[in-house]
């Protein structure tokens, strides 16, 4: 996988510059983008960029700015000559640097419906849109699933996910294995959202209707493992 680094500009009043690598929709973001790695809520992207890159435009309407999908014509109510920036019917802060809108990722993230997602040990951020589970990927949304977190590179991983398979053949609770390698796979999309740590290994018990039940990061001892979640899911001994 192709990977390029983001550069940026730096502005008049930024204090420091992007040195890490962006994704968005599984794509390395070649767009205007100013921040760093540790400090995610501050980070900002171009508005006209990220649209590009998130297969959506950026339209001005009535003096205003409406950031959307090329089919969805709706826009919120807006005052003609405001000025100001809109996505998913919500109205954005931005700062304004000669033809740039600067809006906040996270902003967009919670707007739209997507995730921002930070892998520290493959150095990069990831944005991409919450959608439904696929049937291909046979997840029941009824029961508990156990989502595993891995790429064969990392040591622990590599230590790890022989333990993993042997509880997988316990056939206790179904699991999940998502390569964090291959960020195009169906399993990685409806599942790279419930990523919350920045190291692998990591595991989330996902319970009924989505919910996150248990989290682990690193290696876990089989026997201790299964016992603890045989008690969260309740089943007897």
């Amino acid at each position: 996988m192709k990977k390029l680094l983001v550069s940026c500009l730096l502005l008049a009043s930024a204090s420091a510059a992007w040195a890490d690598r962006l994704y968005v929709r599984n794509r390395p973001f070649e767009g205007y983008v100013i921040g760093t790695l540790d400090n995610l809520s501050a980070l900002e992207v171009d508005a006209r960029d990220f649209a590009r890159a998130l297969g959506y435009n950026l339209d001005e309407v009535d003096g205003n700015w409406v950031l959307r999908s090329p089919n969805d014509k709706s826009a919120p109510a807006l005052t003609a000559g405001a000025h100001k920036l809109y996505a998913g019917g919500h109205e954005l802060a931005y700062r304004a640097d000669v033809d740039r809108k600067l809006v906040k990722l996270a902003d967009l993230a919670q707007a739209l419906g997507g995730r921002v997602v930070r892998h520290s040990e493959l150095g990069t951020v990831d944005f991409d849109l919450i959608n439904g589970y696929k049937e291909e990927i046979g997840f029941d949304p009824k029961q508990f699933h156990l989502i595993y977190y891995g790429a064969d590179w990392a040591p622990a991983a590599k230590l790890f996910k022989p333990v993993v398979v042997e509880f997988d053949l316990k056939k206790l609770v179904p699991v999940i294995y998502v390569d964090c390698m291959q960020p195009r796979s169906p399993v990685y999309k409806n599942f790279i959202r419930y990523f919350n740590g920045d190291k692998i290994p990591y595991v989330v018990l996902l319970g009924p209707n989505g919910k996150v039940a248990k989290t682990w990061t690193g290696y876990q001892d089989i026997g201790p493992w299964t016992t603890e979640i045989q008690k969260l899911t309740g089943q007897r001994f």
